[in-house]
């Protein structure tokens, strides 16, 4: 195989296409989470938002899939302009407040 190919093949394969996902539940609480990046992803449940923390990724609620294309692609195109704010359990969800980024 041609060289160049491969090395092309090879860089592919050795970069993600996500960071750490982890559980939500695992932010600390009424931190900002700055957020670098918005996602729809297609999982085995249906179409879910991903959100990229800067090192970690978390999957939203599922009702946050009724935001707009328009605002997702708002969101992404300005990388650390909002943040997430978890603020705890919500019965069987969680509670997240998503706002402008004020250091």
């Amino acid at each position: 195989m041609n060289q160049e190919i491969q090395q092309e093949i090879s860089e592919i394969e050795n970069v993600s296409e996500f960071n750490t996902l982890i559980n939500i539940r695992e932010l600390e609480q009424n931190h900002r989470y700055p957020i670098m990046g918005i996602k729809k992803v297609q999982t085995k449940f249906g179409e879910k938002l991903v959100v990229d923390l800067g090192g970690h990724d978390i999957f939203l609620p599922a009702r946050y899939n009724k935001l707009s294309e328009k605002t997702i692609q708002s969101i992404h195109s300005q990388t650390a302009t909002f943040c997430i704010i978890y603020k705890g359990p919500f019965g069987r969800s969680v509670k997240l407040e998503i706002t402008k980024f004020l250091p």
